[in-house]
């Protein structure tokens, strides 16, 4: 029976995170995604593997491990099957379950505490996003490198083993080419030496060196966005957009994903669950715990540099922030079992409350990304197939919807099958006008005298990409 409960202790977790997000798990390429598939083409075409790994991309974004070689490494292995790129986020955040569990029992003695955390961790609906998209794995693998790098700060404090010292610092060092937020690890450090391990300050301290170098370095490849969503803010809008995190990190605020809209119960829903955790955190501080102060810090340190993103508020974006304050809620829920009745049933209703919003939007959400995922597949792989009928004509097409243009046409998926970007058909073109990417999308309306010219020389063939599968449309189009 120990054994088993063990088993569940460690399962449970992921076996819930399958049947509340496994649409995410069975969903194909969308968006930026086919940009990233695309970096063998640029290695075939004699960019060098070099550009391809080390090349800034995105916003001058240089996320060589987690982007570069993973990419590059599984479209060598698996092509367009999707299904292996999702099984290693999963895997990845199975791995990050168990950390979580881990470290939070080291940091609070608390075995359900550990238990606790990982489950709302995982129930978090802002995990939905990275769960069901491929090129957000970043967020997965950085939270395991912040994870694990805790965890081995942790063994080193309790054994004083330099082994375990050395393996954080190269896991450190390797967290650069996963995600930029790397370089706010040294401040999780250094608060957790604060409360926990004040003997390891010192020896904490020198981590900023890098962080800093990187910074510098991240800058000096970089331009600043002057406008658009990347644009920075450094004013109080700041304090609006920690707001609006904290309230999504809690769930209630996004139950508009289900259809409902702001409300007295929606705001009452999360006035309680913040009233939860914060009378927790008092108390616990009260009593001169310090280590509390640890997970609402890991929250807020992470979340610092994306603050000044004003106009480019993004719920993945919480992926690692959230761990903070799944390891806080699963140590107040944990407490809360523990005390007096009146205690108990107050955690027992949270807590409830918190899985009752999470569930539904999670899966609402992961599932939306699944159905937009399998619409872009029929679409892609439907016109690459009648593409190897007609390989030396333009591709036009007809009908296609905003969302297929913003999820898979503008990234020109069809380079990843040998051939070039498709055209739009010029009747098209008035219904799409107001749209945001517009501008971007313009030139990718055929004029209509050179789509005739095109059709009389058999130089263009027109696909129908209304229905689920592009159908040739080519001799009755006018």
């Amino acid at each position: 029976m120990t054994r088993l409960r063990s088993l569940g202790y460690w399962l449970t977790p992921a076996l819930v995170t399958l049947i509340v997000y496994w649409p995410g798990l069975l969903a194909w390429f969308q968006k930026d995604d086919f940009a990233w598939l695309q970096l063998h083409n640029m290695v075939e075409n004699g960019e060098g593997l070099t550009t391809a790994l080390f090349h800034p991309f995105a916003q001058g974004t240089i996320r060589t491990l987690s982007e570069r070689v993973f990419f590059l490494g599984f479209y060598e292995l698996f092509g367009t099957d999707a299904l292996p790129y999702r099984c290693l986020g999963f895997l990845t955040h199975f791995a990050n379950l168990a950390l979580i569990a881990i470290v939070c029992r080291k940091l609070t003695g608390s075995r359900v505490a550990g238990f606790w955390a990982a489950m709302l961790y995982t129930l978090n609906s802002v995990l939905a996003v990275p769960l069901s998209w491929t090129c957000i794995y970043y967020e997965i693998l950085c939270t395991f490198c912040f994870l694990l790098n805790l965890w081995l700060s942790i063994r080193y404090a309790e054994t004083g083993r330099g082994l375990y010292w050395l393996w954080m610092w190269c896991l450190f060092l390797l967290g650069f080419g996963v995600l930029e937020l790397n370089v706010v690890y040294p401040a999780i450090a250094l608060l957790w030496a604060l409360c926990c391990a004040r003997q390891l300050i010192w020896r904490v301290l020198p981590l900023f060196i890098p962080s800093g170098v990187y910074t510098v370095i991240h800058f000096a490849v970089t331009t600043p966005a002057h406008d658009g969503p990347y644009k920075m803010f450094w004013d109080l809008s700041m304090a609006k957009t920690l707001w609006t995190y904290f309230a999504w990190s809690l769930g209630p605020s996004r139950l508009w994903l289900l259809g409902i809209p702001p409300s007295f119960l929606r705001s009452a829903a999360t006035v309680l669950l913040i009233a939860g955790l914060l009378g927790f955190l008092c108390w616990k501080l009260w009593k001169r715990e310090w280590v509390v102060a640890v997970f609402p810090g890991w929250f807020f340190i992470v979340l610092l540099p994306l603050l000044p993103l004003r106009d480019h508020l993004s719920e993945y974006y919480l992926t690692i922030p959230v761990v903070g304050l799944a390891m806080l809620g699963g140590w107040a829920i944990a407490t809360g079992l523990q005390s007096q009745w009146k205690v108990k049933a107050a955690t027992v209703v949270l807590a409830a409350l918190y899985i009752a919003v999470s569930v539904p939007v999670g899966y609402t959400t992961s599932k939306s990304f699944y159905d937009r995922s399998k619409r872009m597949e029929s679409l892609v792989e439907g016109v690459a197939a009648l593409h190897e009928v007609h390989p030396k004509k333009e591709i036009v097409l007809k009908n296609a919807e905003a969302e297929m243009i913003r999820s898979a046409i503008y990234h020109n998926p069809f380079r990843i099958y040998g051939f070039g970007q498709a055209y739009l058909v010029p009747e098209d073109e008035a219904a799409f006008r107001s749209d945001a990417m517009y501008g971007v999308m313009k030139e990718r309306f055929m004029d209509a005298a050179q789509l005739r010219q095109l059709i009389a020389s058999q130089r263009a063939a027109v696909y129908d990409v209304r229905d689920e599968r592009p159908v040739d449309v080519t001799a009755t189009y006018h």
